[in-house]
């Protein structure tokens, strides 16, 4: 028989190993990805769906703030009963100063339609027989603008018809502040939703209802105005999970009235879970088409949803796997071919090679093989480090793309809640020391509207820059639309007071105009702040008390 050479019977075990590992390594790379791409769609569908909803969510939060800071001044003007008695002359005052809050917050709020005060009528003299309602009602009309609107007298209708009175109604019965899901408003012939708010005497006495209308209508033109995806689903859920909002479900009669009878979600799907929870992508089939859905909480408690098809949110996939599965082959088949012929000389590099692939196989990029020979094989490792030194900046861009916003350059909203997670593991153990600045630019909505979104965006980057010269030493993130969050830390902490002082007197000047932003600070307290959130809430309320005094010597 004849013998085989150690040289060949090495290169042939080799080669044999070789393909087991390729096998290995593909159907890995298979596995692997898999999972990434499932990593990879539920990003991109939670991003997506945060993103779209960050409007309507703003607007919520929006509301709720200056309603409940019209509470507040409310409940410190009109103290007593007595105040409301007999259409007293001296409420007069108090609400002109209450409509006046309320214009230059609500009046300004994306889909607010109209702000009112209701006084009770039980301590106001009012009866059945008046013709009007006594508070005061301002409402959008077709040029945009608030109108005073006679108030409706509640006395006149029942409990039950929540046309006229609902908003009334639903705020007494529950004695705390509640939205209400979208309803026919019959007094100004409108779809909307309220969010509604009742203010007491001191005594404890049931003195009236605050509200804010936002038009219903409008909100479901922004939902449906998003088309990220060709086969996309936006979607509204209130905080039972009834259908709101669906682009191929109606809640309208045939007078175009909202009306209340939704239905649930999984109603209209095919779902194996009926209780759809926020963060979690969920499988389910539409008209027997395969999907997947993102919901998102929002401020007031519903849930904003995005829906695609699997096989869009795979298209992308599917290349990506293809991809290293090929180049996987072609090095095994490179590295079989060059064993045949020199295995004995390439043994140990072909080794070393093969196991820095088998690691980044498995995901790991942090190796570094060194070309210990001017030959072919010397080659082939300086193209696997080139493969690998592309792949680090691959992932390195994508990560800064996760943390970084589009518009500016600075971190994003994800990235400052990375760094919200840090300082609060700080305030835990006793070492925080920092403080928040708020930037909101003024009047950016009139911008827009009056010299167009580029000269908003200029605003927008503006802002942004005159931020980051400020507090050069400081993380500046943006947080909204035109929110922008500095978080001071070291010495731009040390010496905060001076650099705040600084720019709060920034004022912005490019060739189309000046232009100028609100700022607000608050200085974390060891002992009093529990976490980053009480820090902030102190830099927002300080940002809008700036902006109100702002627009307030305009």
């Amino acid at each position: 028989m004849k013998k085989v050479s150690l040289s060949i019977k090495i290169a042939l075990f080799s080669i044999a190993a070789m393909v087991v590992c390729a096998s290995v390594g593909i159907v890995t790379t298979v596995l692997v990805n898999n999972n990434t791409s499932k990593s990879i769609i539920d990003n991109r569908l939670g991003l997506s769906v945060s993103e779209s909803s960050q409007d309507i969510n703003d607007a919520f939060i929006r509301v709720e703030t200056v309603t409940d800071e019209v509470k507040m001044l409310a409940e410190n003007r009109i103290t007593t009963t007595n105040d409301l008695n007999n259409h007293a002359e001296t409420i007069q005052d108090p609400l002109n100063t209450l409509r006046d809050v309320f214009h230059l917050g609500a009046g300004k709020t994306d889909f607010v339609c109209g702000y009112w005060i209701y006084l009770n009528p039980e301590y106001t003299g009012q009866t059945s027989s008046d013709e009007h309602g006594d508070g005061f009602y301002w409402i959008k009309n077709e040029s945009n603008t608030f109108v005073n609107h006679p108030m409706v007298n509640v006395l006149k209708y029942s409990e039950e018809n929540v046309e006229n009175v609902g908003w009334w109604y639903e705020c007494k019965k529950a004695n705390s502040a509640i939205w209400m899901d979208p309803y026919y408003n019959a007094n100004v012939n409108r779809n909307m939703i309220s969010y509604t708010i009742p203010f007491f005497s001191s005594d404890s006495k049931f003195l009236g209802a605050i509200g804010v209308d936002l038009d219903f209508k409008n909100i479901v033109e922004i939902i449906e105005s998003h088309h990220e995806f060709k086969t996309g689903h936006q979607f509204l859920l209130n905080k039972e999970h009834l259908l709101l909002s669906h682009p191929e479900y109606s809640n309208l009669d045939e007078n175009g009235h909202y009306h209340s009878e939704g239905k649930y979600l999984t109603d209209i799907i095919d779902a194996n879970n009926a209780h759809l929870h926020p963060g979690v992508t969920y499988s389910y089939k539409y008209k027997g088409t395969p999907r997947l859905a993102s919901f998102v909480m929002l401020n007031n408690d519903w849930v904003f949803g995005l829906s695609a098809t699997k096989s869009e949110m795979n298209e992308s996939i599917n290349a990506s796997i293809a991809i290293p599965i090929i180049v996987y082959s072609a090095v095994t088949i490179m590295l079989s071919i060059i064993l045949i012929v020199v295995v004995r000389y390439l043994l140990s590099p072909v080794k070393e090679l093969n196991e820095a692939i088998t690691r980044v196989t498995y995901g790991d990029l942090d190796v570094h093989v060194m070309s210990k020979h001017n030959d072919e094989i010397g080659q082939l490792t300086n193209s696997f480090e080139e493969m690998i030194l592309n792949l680090r900046s691959e992932r390195s861009a994508m990560n800064a793309l996760a943390f970084q916003d589009g518009l500016t350059g600075v971190k994003n909203k994800a990235a400052q809640e990375e760094k919200v997670a840090e300082l609060n593991a700080k305030i835990k153990n006793g070492t925080a020391r920092f403080a928040v600045v708020m930037c909101d630019v003024d009047d950016l909505k009139l911008i827009n509207d009056n010299q167009g979104h580029v000269r908003g965006d200029q605003a927008i980057r503006g802002a942004c820059l005159a931020l980051c010269h400020c507090f050069s030493h400081s993380a500046v993130y943006r947080i909204g639309g035109d929110e922008f969050v500095a978080i001071l830390e070291s010495k731009d902490y040390d010496n905060r007071n001076a650099l705040f002082a600084k720019i709060q007197k920034e004022n912005l000047t490019d060739e189309s105009g000046q232009y100028h932003f609100s700022v607000g600070m608050a200085v974390f307290k060891q002992g009093i702040d529990a976490n980053y959130q009480s820090v902030y809430n102190r830099a927002d309320e300080n940002m809008y008390e700036m902006k109100n005094k702002t627009k307030g010597k305009k």
